[in-house]
C-alpha cells in the first residue's frame, strides 16, 4: 500500500483549517443545500420503507438499518415540492441527531465541500423550500470560473422542530423511535364527522342528517391498525353528541392511542349542521366542522387540528343510502392543509351492511366493509375491517357500540 504524503502543518495552516468546516451538499428541487458533515452517518440509495399507520405524509416509513429502526423523512414532501420522483438519483442521508438516527430522502447528493467562515454570508429573506428559520447562511462555492450558492441548513434544529413530528409527543407519528408521539387518536374524532377509519359503526362516511333537538347519542369504539411485520396501533374513542336545535348537533369526545406500551390522548369539539334534509328523491346536505386538541409532554392541552367538510346523503333503491364527504383539515404543527374525501353506501335494515372508499390527497385510499346489528331501544353494535392500498398493506379492524336516546 502506498503512503499518501501530506503537507507539514504550520501555525498558519493550522489556523486556516480551524476556520474551515465541511458540508455535504444535496439537491431539493432546483435548490442546493449544505449540512454539517459531522451530522451525517452514511449515505444510502433509496429503498421503499415499511409504512407506519397514521404517520404524516412526509414520513415515508421506517427501515431496519443493522438492527436500528430508522424513520425516513422525505424532505421534498415535507416542503411541498412539485414532481417528487423516486429514481436512481434519489438518496437517503442517514443522520445522527441528538443521539437518534434519522434518514432524509433528497433528490440527489452532490459532494463534500469545505467552506471558510469568510465565504459564508448571512441568509437573506427569500422564498425557498425550507423555512428561513433553519437557514444559517449562504455559502459561496467557487467552481472554475463560476460561483455556486449553497444554502446552509441547521439540520439538527430542523429535525428537532415540532413541525417535523420526530420528537414532539403531540405529533401524529407512531414510530419505534418515539412511540409516545403517536397521535392517530386526534383524527379519531374527525372520524365522527369527516370520515376517517376510526369511527364507531359499520360505515366510515358521515351522513348529512343532524340529530333532532334534545336527541342524544353515545358512541364507543376501538380500532387495531397494523402494518405487516410491525407492532399494532390501538385507538380507543368515546364520543357524546346531542341535537341543539337549528338542525345542528354538537359532539364532544376523548380518544387515546397506544403503541408499544406508550399512549397519548386527545380531545375534540365537533358539530354538524344540516341545511337540506335528505328525503326520497332529494339529496340532503350539510356542513361538518370541528377542532381537536392534544396533550403535550407537559400535560397542557394544545389546539392541534381544525377541519371542515361538506356532507351529503341520498336515498337509493330499497333500504340503501349513499353518502359523500369532501373536506379539508389543517394541521397546526405541520402548517399543512389536507383534502379529505369519502364515499359510501349502507343499508338501514336491522342487520345493516356498509361499504366505503375514503382517503386524502397525500396518501393512497382505503377500502372498508362493515356489518351492524340493531338490538332495539336505540342500542346497536358493529364491526368493520379496512385496508389501505399501500405496500406493504395497512389493515385495521374496528368494533363499536352506539346508544341513541
Amino acid at each position: 500500500m502506498n503512503a499518501v504524503a501530506t503537507p507539514a502543518m504550520t501555525p498558519e495552516t493550522s489556523a486556516v483549517h480551524a476556520n474551515v468546516r465541511e458540508y455535504l451538499s444535496f439537491k431539493l428541487g432546483a435548490e442546493e443545500y449544505g449540512i454539517d458533515i459531522l451530522r451525517v452517518q452514511e449515505i444510502r440509495g433509496y429503498e421503499s420503507p415499511t409504512r407506519i399507520a397514521n404517520a404524516p405524509h412526509f414520513i415515508k416509513g421506517v427501515v431496519n438499518l443493522r438492527g436500528v429502526i430508522v424513520p425516513i423523512v422525505d424532505m421534498r414532501l415535507r416542503f411541498n415540492l412539485d414532481d417528487v420522483q423516486y429514481n436512481s438519483f434519489t438518496v437517503v442521508i442517514i443522520l445522527n441527531i441528538a443521539g437518534r438516527t434519522v434518514g432524509m430522502a433528497v433528490d440527489s447528493v452532490s459532494d463534500v465541500l469545505e467552506l471558510a467562515a469568510e465565504s459564508i454570508r448571512p441568509a437573506p429573506e427569500f422564498n425557498g423550500a425550507v423555512d428561513a428559520t433553519y437557514i444559517t447562511g449562504i455559502g459561496a462555492v467557487q467552481t472554475g470560473d463560476t460561483t455556486r450558492m449553497l444554502i446552509l441548513m441547521d439540520i439538527e434544529r430542523l429535525m428537532q422542530s415540532p413541525e417535523m413530528c420526530l420528537t414532539d409527543v403531540s405529533c401524529k407519528i407512531p414510530n419505534a423511535m418515539n412511540p409516545r408521539s403517536t397521535f392517530a387518536a386526534l383524527c379519531a374524532f374527525a372520524a365522527c364527522l369527516l370520515g376517517t377509519s376510526t369511527q364507531a359503526g359499520p360505515r366510515v362516511t358521515e351522513t348529512a342528517d343532524a340529530l333532532a333537538a334534545r336527541d342524544c347519542e353515545l358512541e364507543a369504539g376501538t380500532t387495531r391498525e397494523r402494518v405487516s411485520g410491525a407492532p399494532a396501533l390501538r385507538s380507543d374513542e368515546v364520543v357524546f353528541g346531542c341535537g341543539v336545535g337549528f338542525n345542528t348537533q354538537v359532539n364532544v369526545g376523548w380518544a387515546r392511542d397506544s403503541f408499544e406500551g406508550e399512549s397519548t390522548s386527545g380531545y375534540a369539539l365537533l358539530a354538524k349542521t344540516t341545511y337540506v334534509m335528505p328525503e326520497a328523491g332529494r339529496t340532503g346536505w350539510g356542513l361538518a366542522y370541528g377542532l381537536a386538541a392534544a396533550r403535550n409532554g407537559g400535560n397542557s392541552l394544545r389546539w392541534q387540528e381544525a377541519m371542515v367538510s361538506l356532507v351529503a346523503t341520498r336515498e337509493l333503491a330499497g333500504s340503501w343510502l349513499m353518502h359523500a364527504n369532501l373536506g379539508i383539515s389543517h394541521d397546526r404543527d405541520a402548517n399543512l392543509n389536507t383534502t379529505v374525501w369519502s364515499l359510501g353506501v349502507e343499508s338501514t335494515d336491522t342487520l345493516a351492511l356498509a361499504a366505503d372508499v375514503f382517503g386524502d390527497d397525500r396518501n393512497r385510499p382505503w377500502l372498508s366493509g362493515g356489518l351492524g346489528y340493531s338490538f332495539g331501544g336505540g342500542l346497536s353494535a358493529s364491526v368493520r375491517v379496512a385496508q389501505q392500498f399501500e405496500q406493504p398493506r395497512v389493515r385495521s379492524v374496528s368494533v363499536g357500540v352506539k346508544l341513541v336516546f
